[in-house]
This record gives C-alpha cells, sequence and structure tokens, in this order.
C-alpha cells in the first residue's frame, strides 16, 4: 500500500510539477546555487554535502553533492565540475546529475568585480519498477484500464544549460542564476511531455566584522520555479577563524528554523546544520540534517579571506 501511494506521488511530480533539490547551507554549495561562484576562492577547492530530509518517513529524501572548482590566472576565470545524486524513497527515483560551468571575473576598478558565468550538465533519471505494486489493471473508480504502454521508462537521460551573474563589492555579493534554461522534458511516459521550469535564484549576502575575533555573514536566497517559491535568510558568525555557529529562518512549504555549527582550521572547513518545519508537520519528519565538508588547496603565501563566500 505505501509503495502504491508513493508510486502515485513520484508520476505526480512528473505531471504536475518539479523542484529542485536544494542544500540548506549555501557556503558549502556556492556553485550548485550560481555558477558564478566556480573559482572565487581564487584557489582550488572542494565542497561536499549530505542531507537527510525528513529521516522519519518512510520514503525519505537524501541527496549528494560533491563540487570541484578552481581559478585559472591566464584566463582571469574559473571552472568546476558539479556531481550531485537526489535519491527518493530509497532508491525507486534517483536522479543523477553532472556539470561543468565556467566563470569569467571581469575587474572594475579596485573593489568591484562582474562575474558572468555558464553551466552545461547532462542528467539522468532512474526508476526502480521493482520497488513499486501496480496493483489492479483496472481502475473502478475512472472506468479505465491500465494499459502497458502507460507504464514508466526506467530510465529517462536529458541535457541541461544554466547561466550566472554574480557582482561582488568588497565584502557584498549579490547574483542572479537561472537553471534549464532549454526547459529538458523529464517525463518518464514515453508518449508525454513534461518540461522541467526554469528555477531562478535572487541571493545576497554581506560580510563584515562583528568585533575583533568574530566574522559575521549575513545571506538571503529567494528561489522560484514553476509554481514553487521559497525564501531564506542566515547569520552566519566564524569566532576566532574557528568556530562557526549561526541562525536561519526559511519558508518552503512551511515556516522553518535551522541552527548552523561548524569547525575550521585552515582551507578545511565542516559544518553541520539542522532544520525544522515550525508546524505540525515537524513532529512527524524529525527535521532535516545536513553536514557539508569543504577543502580549499591554497598557496601557502595566500592570506586568509574574511569573506566566507571566498573560503
Amino acid at each position: 500500500m505505501k509503495r502504491g501511494i508513493l508510486f502515485i506521488f513520484l508520476l505526480t511530480t512528473c505531471v504536475c510539477g518539479a523542484q529542485d533539490a536544494t542544500f540548506n547551507n549555501t557556503h558549502h554549495s556556492l556553485v550548485s546555487m550560481n555558477p558564478s561562484f566556480a573559482g572565487s576562492n581564487g584557489h582550488i577547492r572542494n565542497q561536499t554535502g549530505y542531507r537527510n530530509q525528513w529521516p522519519n518517513l518512510s520514503g525519505q529524501y537524501v541527496t549528494y553533492g560533491s563540487c570541484l572548482d578552481g581559478y585559472i590566472k591566464p584566463l582571469n576565470g574559473g571552472v568546476a565540475m558539479n556531481v550531485t545524486s537526489d535519491d527518493q524513497a530509497r532508491g525507486t527515483l534517483r536522479l543523477t546529475t553532472i556539470s561543468l560551468a565556467y566563470a569569467q571575473f571581469i575587474s572594475i576598478g579596485n573593489n568591484l568585480k562582474i562575474i558572468p558565468s555558464i553551466q552545461a550538465g547532462y542528467s539522468q533519471y532512474t526508476l526502480d519498477k521493482g520497488r513499486l505494486n501496480f496493483g489492479d489493471r483496472v481502475n473502478a473508480r475512472f472506468n479505465s484500464i491500465w494499459y502497458s504502454s502507460t507504464v514508466p521508462e526506467s530510465i529517462v537521460r536529458y541535457r541541461d544549460l544554466s547561466a550566472g551573474l554574480l557582482f561582488k563589492y568588497g565584502g557584498n555579493y549579490i547574483g542572479v542564476s537561472c537553471a534549464h534554461l532549454a526547459e529538458p522534458n523529464i517525463s518518464l511516459f514515453r508518449d508525454e511531455v513534461y518540461k522541467l521550469p526554469i528555477k531562478t535564484i535572487i541571493h545576497a549576502s554581506h560580510n563584515g566584522m562583528m568585533n575583533t575575533r568574530t566574522t559575521s555573514n549575513v545571506s538571503c536566497v529567494v528561489s522560484t520555479q514553476g509554481p514553487y517559491q521559497s525564501f531564506s535568510m542566515r547569520i552566519l558568525n566564524c569566532y576566532s577563524e574557528r568556530f562557526l555557529y549561526g541562525l536561519g529562518y526559511g519558508y518552503f512549504n512551511s515556516n522553518e528554523m535551522a541552527l548552523f555549527f561548524g569547525f575550521r582550521a585552515g582551507g578545511f572547513t565542516i559544518n553541520y546544520s539542522y532544520d525544522v518545519a515550525i508546524s505540525k508537520l515537524s513532529g512527524n519528519t524529525a527535521g532535516s540534517h545536513e553536514l557539508s565538508v569543504s577543502l580549499a588547496f591554497k598557496k601557502k603565501n595566500a592570506g586568509r579571506s574574511p569573506d566566507l563566500e571566498s573560503r
């Protein structure tokens, strides 16, 4: 019975709407948010994240992501390779995406940088039909028959294209990114077409010093994709260049609060976040857990940047 309900839900997402998986800790998923962050720290960097959303539910939504990016001095630009895997219902429906991004750094004066970018990707949906129970072919409620031609495909592949634009002034960032510009067909049914809606993200952040020992970052992200909208804002502090802590608020399908804790040493940073819905849903889902790790390979003579986005 549970598998039947899950199957209906999965197919409904392909017919009625789609929404990309999103990491809550945007500082450790910069290129996923905006490809213009490729090479933004001026060195080589790897950011890896794991998110387990609503672990109490039988379906579970688990997302993995890893991005390797670097700055190419002769081109004055950055490149990135991003790999993500979104697992729904313990492998019943899995989306795997590999993408390559290029960002061009344009300096105006001493403080302003304009960074346009482009990203091309290749994705694959994999449906494990062995985990599904199709039940009786006769639908008495709608007086119809489930013909074999309407059985979903096991694998659907598509190409994708995204673009971004980032403005950096001192310790301030503001940017916009648009994903799925080609609106690829992601329908699991051979004779039907469902185009993945364009996803638009507008984000801004400010880095500054709270006191002589604490660096503070205030960020805001607004996202829209088809009928879905989301909003989040966060305050993240770094004490003594070692300890991270912060508080966030977001609106996705309901109001959510998030807590952030982390530790950093040199180019290594590890961060954990926990967010919980402020609604009746919270008691049934056990919130969402996210763990992210960032590793920056910097030159020995490179100084430390106060910008959390540049770590």
